[in-house]
This record gives C-alpha cells, structure tokens and sequence, in this order.
C-alpha cells in the first residue's frame, strides 16, 4: 500500500500544531492576569467566629470582657492570632446591643477584613445576656 496524499497527513499534523499554540498562549495569559493581591481573609473569619462560638471556654471569655470594649489580649485575641498572618492587625470588639453595628470606631486607610457573630451563653448559665463580638483584620496603608 502506497500513501499518495502525503499532503493531508501533513494538513492535520499542523492543524494539530496550530490548536496546541493557541491553547498555550491562551494559558501564558491566564496564568500572567491572575490576581497576586492579599488573600481574602473574610471566610476565615466567620469560621474563626464559628469555632469560638462552639467553644465554651472562649465563648464563656466573651462574656468576662467589659462591654462595648475592645479585647487587647486573652484567649480569644491568642485564638485570632495563632490563625492570621503577623503582618495583619487584629482588632476584636464584643458589644452590648446585638441590633446595633459593632464597628472599628476608626478610619483605617487600607483593605479591611471583618465579620461578627451573636454569642449566646450556654444553657447552664441560664443568663438571657447576648453579645455580638466582632473581628477586624487590616493591614494599615499609611506608611
């Protein structure tokens, strides 16, 4: 058997060719425009305010802090920090009044993380006391 039509052969093989171009340059570019920026910390903060509120001894230190304070250090600020980056500052607010915003009270120039969740006592405490703790990651932009 005797191939007369190499030229076919040879079509296919740089169509072939051509397509395997085109999809690398198409990957070139993908992987050149993704996005190197900060990663986004907003999920892990719900989870991070998931677990303290599973967890009685730190959902119980929510309830030892001062209200409408900010938490400088304790357990809950050690839980935070041993999960963030050393290069985001960490703010944790508890308050009061659950229908009102529990916010920084501070302008930050920068890209800020936050999220907050209603802490409930446990069953055994018997208290109707609720509290909205807070969490605030930001990385300060000035200077």
């Amino acid at each position: 058997m005797v191939i007369r039509d190499k030229r076919g052969i040879l079509k296919i093989i740089e169509a072939t060719i051509a397509i395997l171009l085109v999809f690398g340059f198409l990957l070139v570019i993908q992987v050149r425009n993704k996005d190197v920026s900060l990663p986004n910390f907003s999920e892990k903060i719900y989870d991070m305010l998931e677990e303290i509120s599973k967890t009685p001894s730190l959902r119980a230190e929510v309830f030892n802090t001062d209200s409408m304070g900010f938490i400088p250090a304790g357990p809950i600020y050690d839980f935070v920090h041993d999960k963030v980056p050393s290069y985001l500052t960490i703010k944790i607010r508890v308050c009061d009044e659950i229908d009102k915003i529990c916010s920084l009270n501070e302008f930050v120039n920068g890209e800020v993380y936050s999220g907050n969740r209603v802490i409930v006592p446990s069953v055994e405490e018997g208290a109707l006391n609720t509290k909205k703790l807070s969490i605030f990651l930001y990385r300060n932009q000035d200077g």
